[in-house]
């Protein structure tokens, strides 16, 4: 049930573009919501209880405001209402007539400000923060105000910086995970989930700039006689030989996965379909100058795509898949250009040594 209640919570809370606006909500309404009831409560006959009550009316319109425009209000004005809230709680204290139990607000503030904010922009919450708190302290003629303002600066300073590091550390886990999840462990290329999403997002840039794209499908020959022949040891090897020559023929604008077992893909940004069985013919080169059974031949299929985002990505793979099973069928080694609306693909082949041109294909009926 606790479980349920914070997970609904978090998901209110901290949306994707509303979390910091949200959760300041929170911390305004929380804070106002405990004012109301210490004025309800006994407290010094000195408390200037309608200065107080205005606080708690602007603390309640500050959370609703917050809560509403979260997803619009730029990073500036969020921050301004931390500084904002931090005033308040100084004016809070001096309103109560006597040592006040508000100045503790700042805390919330802070930790809030180390979640959302940059380490150097929350670093100034801490100071501002501080100077604050030592001033109302003194102010309100605390009984010991020295002691006072050292516990409170330090807790804040203390609070803050944990967080902070907290926050560092779950950036770091989060970064590592988001890297694993897009990461073949094998070859270090992406894996397949990650380059489904850079072709949605090359497709979308293409569509808005019209230019050409180009998609290669790369699948090694013979590579499960090679496999039961040397073993799986050896067959990784060779699937790591293929990643790094893949890796060192492509741009850093383009995309190189290895989609599964030993099938690779390459999304390239630009090319038209002739470039494009270019660099698989360059591959295909440098692989062949490699040492010998760690660097298998590769059929390799090429589709062009549009200056649109009208082909998805399945479409184009399974065009890329019918070339490269037709350079297989013709001997593998080669590279087959198809066409992506054909239901029998034009082979093009690509010149290169120790190829044998395929026969044309046959008219459409």
């Amino acid at each position: 049930m606790v479980d349920a209640l914070f997970g609904r919570m978090g998901r209110l809370l901290a949306g994707e573009t509303t979390g910091n606006g949200r959760s300041l909500a929170y911390v305004w309404c929380f804070g106002s919501s405990c004012l109301t009831a210490t004025l309800l409560l006994p407290h010094p006959a000195a408390a200037n209880e309608l200065g107080l009550a205005l606080i708690v009316g602007l603390g309640y319109l500050g959370a609703l405001v917050l809560f509403l425009r979260a997803g619009t209000l730029p990073q500036a004005a969020l921050e301004a209402f931390t500084y904002l809230g931090q005033l308040l709680i100084t004016a809070l204290a001096l309103l109560w007539g006597a040592e006040a139990p508000f100045l503790w607000f700042h805390v919330w503030l802070v930790v809030h400000s180390f979640h959302f904010l940059a380490p150097s922009r929350a670093s100034r919450q801490i100071v501002f923060a501080a100077l604050l708190f030592v001033f109302a302290t003194v102010a309100t003629h605390s009984a010991f105000p020295a002691a006072t303002s050292v516990v409170g600066v330090g807790t804040i300073a203390a609070i803050g910086m944990l967080v902070g590091a907290f926050r560092a550390r779950v950036d770091e886990l989060l970064r590592a995970a988001a890297h694993n999840a897009a990461v073949d462990p094998l070859t270090g290329l992406a894996n397949r989930r990650a380059f489904a999403d850079s072709y949605a997002d090359e497709r979308a840039r293409s569509a808005r700039f019209g230019t050409l794209g180009g998609l290669l499908v790369l699948d090694c020959d013979h590579f499960k006689a090679l496999n039961d022949r040397q073993g799986h040891v050896e067959g990784d090897h060779a699937l790591r030989r293929v990643a790094d020559v893949i890796r060192a023929h492509v741009r850093e604008v383009d995309t190189a996965a290895r989609l599964g077992g030993d099938e690779f893909a390459v999304l390239l940004s630009g090319p038209d379909a002739g470039s494009a069985a270019a660099i698989g013919t360059r591959i295909q080169r440098a692989l062949g100058s490699g040492p010998g059974p760690r660097s298998p031949t590769i059929s390799i299929g090429v589709v062009e795509l549009p200056a649109d985002a009208t082909v998805d990505l399945n479409s184009a793979l399974a065009a890329a898949d019918r070339a490269m099973y037709r350079a297989k069928s013709q001997g593998g080694n080669r590279v087959s250009v198809g066409a992506l609306d054909a239901t029998r693909p034009v082979i093009h082949e690509h010149d290169r040594p120790r190829v044998v041109a395929a026969p044309e294909a046959a008219p459409t009926p």
